[in-house]
């Protein structure tokens, strides 16, 4: 609307043409009605079509009309296979100073994916006013909307790195937990190598994918428990790959220097883990000199045929020129058995019932130890004996096992058949201090101090004789000293010269 107003009348000279004029009637008030016809094309062009992620693209908006001061430009954006967060979106764009022009900067995200390239549209919707009306009867969009290319740059690296423990007992499970240095999409894998020495000393390696979950894979490295000895072993654990559901790779690059674990898997043997075999040992309970006795051993796992089962003797009233010794046993296919012989000697001589009997240390029935605690069991891989008399700590020696760590006030106890009459006590010990020992039975005793000066050498000291007068009494070896070690306790009867006794029995199983 716009208003037409008379204010004067002039002559031709310029003078005014009556005295006095009435105006009151002399204006107008016109309006000026919209056709609504009128177009205003907007159109939109960009610098770059194609942009690689990390970079801007910057847009400009054309007006065929000047806009009023203040107007803006609204824009929209569809993706195809991009998604939001691949740019920052810029919603609106003010006209400049001309009224016909609005620019406007998108920035694109540099991510770690590994992506093929993404399209998005940006689109002008609509031009308004600086109140938020339309700034125009009608415009023309047709040519303000624009695709771009996001184009990966593959030079985004993720690193990964590996916490978890340098040794597993055989038998149990460990985990490792590699960390992402960025987030893994939703439903992506970890590819993770396993690679160990099998039996025939060849390398082979395994692959297996576990779960990330964000930025975390964990692998539970589950190992094997057997009962066979065996030396520590070594495998690696590594991550080589994260990968998507399709098996492609999930990140542009991946750093998997610190993404390895060497693990020792340790023998279980001398442990609280270690797996006890039982050994049994059966055969000829009497043999006629200058006879064969024979012998099977029997185990209750499986071992390696050809594998060696290491035998020793004890002499109970026996002497070791009465027999060949087997020092070992081979144990058959059947990875279970192994059996042996034995020949005794036919010596010619007329033997009587005395006989010289030899008690083994580690043999006690009963004992007083200064803890519960056998110290031999890391040196053995397993306790020598087992139940409610493991606690006295047992060695072992190249030809056998000894009573070791002893402590002053200890004491062990052995049965006996010993008969009535005398005997010369001999013992046999070893240390690097010396050594305090009493020997009682029934009513009789005996004590001695000695010298030892070696823990590797042992030498067997006299202690003097004793006399009997009840059959069968207990033999308990009182220990008053410390830092010695004691291997057996014989009984020599005192008879009279040329008269001796020899009876063949088993063996007794060493441990």
């Amino acid at each position: 609307m716009f208003s037409v107003a008379v204010t004067e009348v002039i002559s031709s000279t310029g003078e005014d043409a009556f005295e006095k004029l009435d105006l009151t009637s002399a204006a107008v008030d016109t309006t000026i009605v919209d056709d609504g016809n009128s177009v205003v094309d907007v159109s939109l062009t960009q610098d770059n079509a194609s942009v690689t992620e990390g970079g801007t693209v910057t847009y400009t908006v054309e007006l065929s009309h000047v806009a009023p001061a203040g107007s803006k430009v609204k824009i929209e954006y569809e993706y195809a296979n991009a998604q939001g967060e691949d740019i920052t979106e810029i919603r609106e764009a003010s006209i400049g100073p001309d009224g016909k022009t609005a620019t406007f900067t998108v920035q694109t995200t540099d991510d770690v994916l590994n992506e093929a390239s993404e399209d998005f549209s940006v689109r002008v919707t609509e031009v308004l006013t600086s109140t938020g009306e339309d700034a125009f009867e009608n415009i023309s969009l047709t040519g303000a909307k624009l695709d771009t290319t996001i184009v990966d740059d593959g030079l985004s690296e993720v690193t990964v790195t590996v916490d978890g423990n340098d040794t597993v007992t055989e038998g149990l499970a460990t985990e490792y937990t590699f960390n992402l240095s960025s987030p893994a999409p939703e439903g992506s894998k970890a590819i993770i190598r396993y690679t160990y020495t099998d039996d025939n000393g060849n390398e082979t390696s395994e692959l297996t994918e576990v779960s990330v979950n964000d930025s975390v894979a964990v692998y539970s490295l589950s190992t094997t428990d057997n009962y066979l000895w065996q030396n520590d072993k070594s495998v690696s654990v590594e991550l080589v790959n994260i990968v998507d559901a399709n098996g492609q790779n999930t990140f542009e690059k991946l750093d998997v220097s610190a993404a390895s674990k060497d693990v020792t898997i340790a023998e279980d043997a001398g442990t609280a883990y270690a797996d006890t075999v039982k050994v049994t040992l059966s055969g000829d309970e009497t043999v006629t000199e200058g006879e064969t006795a024979s012998y099977t051993v029997q185990l209750d796992q499986f071992a390696p045929p050809g594998s060696t089962v290491k035998l020793s003797y004890t002499y109970i009233d026996a002497e070791k020129n009465d027999i060949v010794e087997q020092a070992t046993a081979t144990v058959g296919e059947d990875g279970y058995t192994a059996t042996f012989t034995i020949n005794t000697v036919d010596d010619a001589l007329r033997e009587s019932g005395d006989s010289i009997v030899l008690f083994e240390a580690e043999d006690y029935t009963s004992y007083h130890d200064a803890d519960d605690r056998d110290s031999g069991f890391a040196f053995l891989g397993s306790s020598y004996r087992d139940g409610p008399y493991s606690g006295v700590d047992v060695a072992k020696t190249d030809d056998g096992h000894v009573v070791s760590w002893i402590e002053d006030g200890e004491w062990l106890q052995f049965d006996t058949q010993l008969l009535t009459g005398e005997y010369r006590i001999e013992v046999r010990v070893s240390g690097e201090s010396d050594g305090d020992i009493e020997l009682a039975l029934g009513d009789a005793s005996v004590q001695a101090t000695f010298d030892t000066d070696s823990e590797d050498t042992f030498q067997t000291i006299d202690l003097g004789k004793l006399s009997l007068s009840d059959d069968s009494p207990d033999l308990r070896v009182n220990f008053a000293d410390s830092g010695f070690q004691v291997d057996w306790i014989r009984f020599v009867p005192v008879v009279e010269e040329g008269s001796a006794s020899v009876f063949v029995t088993e063996p007794s199983q060493s441990p």
